[in-house]
């Protein structure tokens, strides 16, 4: 991760801000469904992104537990990943704020 974050370090994040529910996901599908029927494909995207980043952890973690601590593999995928997940969190944030003036 460029020298900012050892893989270790991005995982404990994850798992931090994984564990932290302060919503009711379920909730926001259905809303979503109901009302913005606009924003299902970016927020499906969201998730799957958010999905295939659960399962690098997921993989590395099954693979730490053997005694393999090396995590390298796992860096390119998962930073690819959190980046596009990034993306894609802005814009569907700016298509929300965009919901908002127009009303």
């Amino acid at each position: 991760m460029k020298g900012e974050l050892t893989f270790n370090q991005a995982l404990d994040l994850t798992i931090d801000n994984g564990s932290k529910r302060d919503f009711e996901p379920h909730r926001v599908t259905m809303i979503i469904d109901m009302y913005f029927p606009n924003l299902q494909m970016p927020f499906n995207e969201i998730m799957a992104k958010r999905d295939f980043l659960n399962r690098i952890v997921t993989g590395y973690k099954e693979q730490y537990k053997t005694g393999d601590t090396n995590g390298t593999k796992w860096l390119d995928p998962f930073q690819a990943t959190l980046e596009e997940l990034s993306q894609a969190i802005t814009t569907f944030e700016k298509l929300v704020a965009s919901l908002e003036i127009e009303k």
